[in-house]
């Protein structure tokens, strides 16, 4: 009886699980993932089967690993600071948004901050200041986040984390993931 009366109130409290899995920036977790390189630590999202996304800079200079295992595949030849490569077999992965940013919009970046998996607890606000291409955003990023996903309301991937000063990341649409 007093695990029902228990199940009743979390329910009021917190809402369905259905309510919960469509708060804003709901996204698989689990298809960002940390990548491991001789010159540091970055992070990836698969977008597909076995094709993961990351800054160009994270994984263009040294042998990296996810879970302990070799990417391979790397392609650099996207003049911006992105790439793709193939990575470990899950089957887990995001949706990806070709919408770009828009100005005065919110959005959460996810990465692998100082090494852990960090979700930012504010929002970033994206800007009408494009800097070398880059769409810069009012908000903060942690070394390591380099190459997560910059995520709109509806849980979409739009952009990638790019650099940290100033905040900046790179929409998808212009990448050849949206060609």
């Amino acid at each position: 009886m007093f695990k029902r009366f228990l199940v009743a109130c979390l329910t009021l409290l917190l809402g369905s699980s259905t309510a919960l899995a469509s708060e804003p920036y709901s996204v698989n977790e689990k298809a960002i993932v940390k990548v491991v390189c001789q010159e540091g630590i970055g992070t990836a999202f698969k977008i597909a089967q076995d094709k993961y996304v990351s800054a160009k800079h994270v994984v263009s200079k040294t042998e990296c690993t996810i879970d302990g295992k070799p990417i391979s595949n790397v392609d650099i030849t996207d003049k911006e600071d992105i790439a793709t490569f193939t990575g470990p077999h899950t089957p887990n992965w995001v949706k990806v948004s070709c919408k770009g940013f828009e100005e005065n919009k919110t959005y959460v970046a996810i990465g692998y901050g100082l090494g852990f998996p960090i979700t930012m607890q504010n929002p970033w606000i994206s800007t009408d200041y494009v800097q070398q291409g880059y769409n810069t955003f009012i908000g903060e990023g942690l070394p390591g986040m380099s190459g997560g996903p910059v995520i709109n309301r509806k849980g979409e991937v739009t952009g990638i984390v790019t650099m940290r000063w100033p905040t900046r990341g790179y929409a998808l649409k212009f990448s050849k993931i949206c060609e």
